[in-house]
């Protein structure tokens, strides 16, 4: 167990730096609401720690500060070493990608999710944090990062999709007061190589092989397996159809299902930015592939299905023939079970 929590801090301070970018609302049929500029600090605040950074290893505390240009509201949250970051329903993958919510869906509670996917310039994930003295791998230069609410009653409420990319302004306290105006001004801020292909039904045709790799709730990660996924579009019928091991994510659902080589259609609304999936839920209840832009896509119920597993998948389009995904699963009973990072290229 220690080893795992050693790993899961190493690929959390792969995330280490600061990050601008904007906060876009969505209702839930994936209506635009609003954008604000956002930057994000994360940061450790001794010269101790920095040392441990620097030397390969990872910080005693960890700092996360997000500052917003309206109404100027701060949030914070600190972290510290040793802490089993997967008992409080967070992991990561090994390139730094994030998923973390509530360890138990209750029905008598609102749920959060937050999944966060990291890409370098060509679309691909992020290699691992090098150890010390290796040479550091290709950089993140944006990050998609998805906040999905559910009310008590079951309910999608809304999502709060942040874009963002590498900051020059200082990570370390004290932070500046003031947010970059521009990185709102587009629907993804991030590199010029990134964000170009839009997600549409039309733009996931195709056959996807990916790789899978599922990190449990006890915080252990899985060996990789591979998988194929299909889609297909025959006029407003979207056909997502999962062959071999998707680590569990449920492939075409990401409800946790786990029933690869089954078939789901999706039925897309007018104006292409909603696809009701039917019976796509692990309990038969209808999931919503909803199209965020910027290559960014949810694929999740719009009611938590009472009694019934479920998942709550973040996708992004990185490039033309990369697509990654992060699912989080959760049990009939409410349990999370664990989180799959999933990585395709399009083969045809």
């Amino acid at each position: 167990m220690a080893d795992a929590v050693g790993a899961q801090w190493a690929a959390c301070v792969r995330n280490m730096g600061a990050w601008e970018g904007s906060l876009a609302r969505y209702e839930p049929d994936g209506t635009f609401v609003e954008r604000t500029p956002t930057v994000l600090f994360i940061y450790t605040d001794s010269k101790d720690d920095a040392a441990r950074v620097a030397a390969g290893g990872v910080p005693y505390r960890l700092d996360l500060m997000l500052r917003r240009a309206a109404r100027q509201s701060d949030a914070k949250q600190m972290y510290f070493q040793g802490v089993n970051l997967a008992q409080s329903g967070m992991v990561y993958s090994p390139g730094g990608c994030l998923c973390a919510g509530q360890a138990w869906a209750s029905p008598a509670a609102a749920l959060y999710v937050e999944q966060n996917i990291n890409a370098c310039a060509d679309g691909a994930p992020p290699p691992p944090s090098p150890l010390a003295g290796a040479v550091a791998g290709a950089p993140i230069v944006g990050r998609a990062r998805l906040v999905t609410v559910y009310t008590a009653e079951g309910h999608l409420r809304g999502l709060s999709l942040f874009r963002e990319r590498p900051s020059a302004l200082n990570p370390s306290a004290p932070h500046p007061t003031e947010v970059p105006l521009e990185a709102v001004a587009t629907d993804f801020p991030a590199a010029a190589a990134l964000g170009t292909t839009e997600a549409t039904p039309a733009g996931l045709v195709g056959i996807w092989r990916g790789t899978a790799v599922t990190v449990t709730a006890a915080g252990t990660t899985s060996p990789p397996s591979s998988y194929v996924h299909t889609v297909g579009l025959s006029g407003t019928a979207l056909t997502m159809t999962t062959t071999g091991d998707d680590g569990g994510g449920g492939g075409s659902r990401g409800d946790g299902g786990g029933d690869g080589g089954a078939t789901h259609t999706g039925i897309v609304a007018p104006g292409g930015r909603l696809v009701v999936v039917a019976g796509g839920g692990e309990a038969g209840s209808p999931s919503h592939l909803l199209f965020l832009g910027g290559g960014v896509t949810a694929l999740l119920p719009g009611v938590r299905p009472a009694g019934g597993a479920f998942g709550v998948e973040l996708g992004w389009l990185t490039a033309a023939a990369t697509r990654q995904r992060v699912v989080r699963r959760y049990a009939a009973d409410g349990r999370w079970v664990g989180s799959s990072f999933l990585v395709e290229r399009r083969d045809g």
